[in-house]
C-alpha cells in the first residue's frame, strides 16, 4: 500500500488533461520544433556575401585569406581583403554542391595556396530525414486521436446521451409520495439499502444488485418510483427517454448509452 501510494505521489505532477489537449500539445510541441527545425537548417552566414566570379578573381590575386567550405549549406566563408581598403573582412560565397562544381572550387583554392577546410556539417545532414518525419508524426497523432475519439464518442466525433441530472436536492421525492405501487415500493426499499450502505452488505457476503428493471404501461409510475428510489438512497437522477437511443445512424445509440454511464 506504501508503494502504491509513493507510485501515486510521484505521478501527482502530471496534469489531468484529456486525450485531446495532450494531443494538441504534442502537435504544438512537434511544429515549433520543426520550425526551430528549418531555423537551423538555414544558412548561418556572416559578413560581405561575394559573387562566384568575384571571389575567384581575389583568389586568384590573393585577396583570399583563408576559406571554410560548408558542405551542407553550399557556402565558402572566411576572410579576404577588401580591394578599395585594403582591410580584413569576413565574406560568404554561395556555391552548388554538385560534385563537379565542387572540384572545380578546389581547383581554384588549391592552386593558389589558400588555407582551405571542408566542414561536413554531420549534423545538419540528419535535418532532411528528421523534416519528413515530423509531419508524418503529427499525421499519426492526429489518426490516433480520431480512432481514439470515434471509440470513445467524443472530440469532433462526440455524440452526448443528453440525459438530464437531477441532484438529491432537486428530486427530493420519497416512497411516502408514491401511491398504488406496494409491492415495488416493496422490493425497492431493500434496494435503496443496497445503494445507502453497499459496504454493509458486501461485510456479509452480498452483491450488491447491478440493475433494476421496471416495466409497465405509459403512466403506471415508473419514473415517479426511479426518482423516489434516488431520493431514498440520497443519489443522483439522470433521466432520459429510451427514443433517445433511437438513430438512423448506426453506433450513436451506443454511443449515447456509453456517455451515459
Amino acid at each position: 500500500m506504501a508503494a502504491d501510494q509513493r507510485k501515486a505521489q510521484s505521478r501527482g505532477w502530471l496534469p489531468q488533461l484529456s486525450a485531446g489537449t495532450w494531443a494538441l500539445l504534442a502537435i504544438l510541441v512537434l511544429l515549433a520544433g520543426y520550425v526551430g527545425l528549418l531555423e537551423y537548417s538555414r544558412p548561418h552566414v556572416s559578413g560581405d556575401t561575394l559573387t562566384y566570379d568575384r571571389f575567384v578573381d581575389l583568389a586568384e590575386r590573393d585577396g583570399i585569406l583563408n576559406a571554410r567550405i560548408l558542405d551542407v549549406d553550399g557556402y565558402v566563408v572566411g576572410e579576404y581583403i577588401h580591394e578599395r581598403t585594403g582591410e580584413r573582412r569576413e565574406y560568404n560565397t554561395p556555391h552548388f554542391k554538385a560534385e563537379v562544381l565542387r572540384s572545380e572550387l578546389l581547383s581554384v583554392l588549391v592552386p593558389n595556396n589558400i588555407p582551405t577546410t571542408v566542414d561536413q556539417q554531420g549534423s545538419k545532414r540528419f535535418v532532411g530525414p528528421i523534416s519528413l518525419l515530423i509531419p508524418a508524426l503529427i499525421l499519426v497523432i492526429v489518426f490516433v486521436y480520431f480512432i481514439i475519439s470515434y471509440r470513445k464518442g467524443s472530440g469532433i466525433f462526440g455524440v452526448r446521451s443528453g440525459a438530464r441530472l437531477l441532484t438529491k436536492e432537486d428530486a427530493s421525492i420519497t416512497f411516502d409520495e408514491v401511491a398504488g405501487q406496494d409491492n415495488a415500493v416493496k422490493e425497492l426499499r431493500e434496494v435503496s439499502q443496497f445503494l445507502a450502505e453497499p459496504e454493509r452488505f458486501r461485510a456479509v457476503g452480498a452483491q450488491v444488485p447491478k440493475g433494476v428493471l421496471l416495466f409497465g404501461p405509459p403512466g403506471c409510475g415508473k419514473t415517479l418510483l426511479a426518482r423516489a428510489l434516488a431520493g431514498e438512497a440520497g443519489a443522483s437522477f439522470y433521466s432520459i427517454s429510451g427514443s433517445d437511443f433511437v438513430e438512423m445512424y448506426t453506433g450513436v445509440g451506443a454511443a449515447r448509452m456509453r456517455d451515459l454511464f
